[in-house]
């Protein structure tokens, strides 16, 4: 059997309509019949969550600061052992953007084939000055260009004119996308808003028909030597490390709903191989929590649904409880916010959250933190981690509390940010968000105090 191609959809820069073209590009491979395993390159969750809603597969994020070669090896390998037919992967920002972590760094070390994209808005012959620029560019890194696409099309004899601008260069243009027609997106705070908001414009009835229509998917099969195949139906498979759940010992409860979903997308099923039975629960629908020793809140948009966190007191009292008992609590970013006292809105609001931590967060109209996170323990919530972790923040919440810090943060320079999070007893969080890789060693001390190994 031949080795599944790696495909990496490289752009320009952000805007271009990397993330609606990777979908639709998934969305019509997927209708040609293909098992598609998918990833992300950077810390983006978001985009990560989307590409495994439509694959049906878990999604790994690709990021080589945050989980070094090694651990982005070790991803792709998992990636690979899922038997797909081709690895799809979204890149970030620009192309060359980030130097030795950038999405040609990436495509580099996999030997993958790259889709370009560039923006054509207001262009024609010179297009072929941008083409050539980013072709010659990708020689540094020994890239193999799949194809070219260009998006921001405005008319069929825009597309005719580029087509003709391009026709001298050995790297084929296999598609003009029209911004008119493409399925419109909607984005919140930190990029797309939930999927569940997007649902409608990510049918394969709107994806599949654009797509086919201003890309010639044959010529872009061959480039990658596949044969498009009888449709068939792909079970959902969520056993990305290849666990068997019915070995599980101990129950993590991951809270999971249009508040709380901005979790890396293969960390239940990391979690799940270190042994934990992973359940879901919804802190906005929900009045009670399953059985667990241990519980996930992951990041989201609390401030959203503020109201209605705040009037489900069963779920908040289903909390408490919890916390009185001694399960473990661990939450990041939105999860985070939820823990304290009260949530203050830009409007001037307050809204009762869990009261789990004494204290106030407040919705800021400024970004408070953005960037790579260096990580060392400032307080022992779990087992002594001999080596720093790695995570990235980004948020517009300030905090109004005094607990004992659970991180020593440092910035990807080493420069030190001060300390970070909360500690108390059986509680831990911070706005810090740990990968599968970078924060490993932290995943596994969870798990083992939910073992009872500490």
């Amino acid at each position: 059997m031949l080795q599944a191609p790696t495909l990496v959809i490289g752009a320009e820069c952000s805007g271009v309509g990397k993330t609606t073209t990777t979908l639709a590009l998934l969305a019509t491979l997927r209708s040609c019949g293909f098992k598609v395993a998918c990833a992300k390159v950077g810390p983006d969750f978001i985009d990560a969550t989307y590409l495994a809603k439509l694959s049906g597969l878990p999604c790994a994020n690709l990021d080589l600061w945050l989980d070094g070669v090694s651990g982005v090896q070790n991803l792709w390998q998992r990636l690979k052992d899922l038997k797909p037919d081709i690895i799809l992967i979204e890149g970030v920002m620009g192309l060359f953007d980030g130097g030795p972590s950038s999405t040609a760094a990436v495509a580099s070390l996999f030997k993958a084939q790259v889709l370009l994209l560039l923006d054509a808005h207001g262009l024609s012959d010179s297009i072929l000055a941008k083409a050539l620029g980013y072709l010659s560019l990708g020689e540094k890194y020994s890239l193999n260009f799949a194809g070219i696409l260009l998006t921001h099309v405005g008319s069929s004899l825009h597309a005719h004119l580029l087509h003709k601008a391009l026709a001298t260069l050995s790297v084929p243009l296999l598609g003009c996308l029209p911004k008119s027609s493409a399925p419109k997106l909607q984005f919140g705070t930190l990029g797309l808003a939930s999927f569940e908001i997007n649902a409608d414009e990510l049918s394969s009835n709107r994806l599949v028909p654009w797509f086919k229509a201003n890309c010639q998917v044959d010529a872009l099969l061959n480039r990658l030597n596949l044969q498009p195949k009888e449709h068939h139906k792909q079970e959902k498979d969520t056993s990305f490390f290849g666990v068997n759940h019915k070995c599980a010992k101990k129950t993590l409860a991951i809270a999971f709903d249009a508040a709380f979903y901005l979790c890396y997308a293969d960390i239940p099923s990391y979690l799940s191989e270190l042994g934990l039975e992973i359940v879901y629960f919804s802190p906005l629908n929900d009045q009670k929590i399953p059985e667990c020793a241990g519980i996930y809140l992951p990041g989201g948009f609390p401030e959203l649904y503020a109201k209605e966190l705040s009037q489900n007191w069963q779920m908040r009292a289903a909390l408490m409880a919890l916390k009185e008992k001694g399960i473990l609590i661990y939450a990041e970013g939105g999860g985070y916010s939820y823990l304290f006292t009260t949530l203050e809105l830009g409007d001037g609001s307050k809204w009762p959250m869990a009261d789990l931590l004494h204290g106030c967060v407040r919705k800021s109209p400024k970004r408070q933190a953005l960037g790579y996170r260096e990580l060392t323990l400032a307080t022992p919530f779990v087992e002594n981690i001999d080596t720093p972790l790695r995570g990235h923040e980004f948020h517009y919440y300030s905090l109004e509390a005094e607990y004992q810090p659970l991180w020593h943060v440092y910035d990807k320079d080493g420069q030190s940010q001060g300390q970070r999070g909360s500690v108390s007893q059986n509680i831990a969080g911070s706005f810090v968000h740990l990968t599968c890789q970078g924060g490993q060693k932290f995943w596994q001390g969870l798990a083992n105090l939910m073992h009872g190994r500490m």
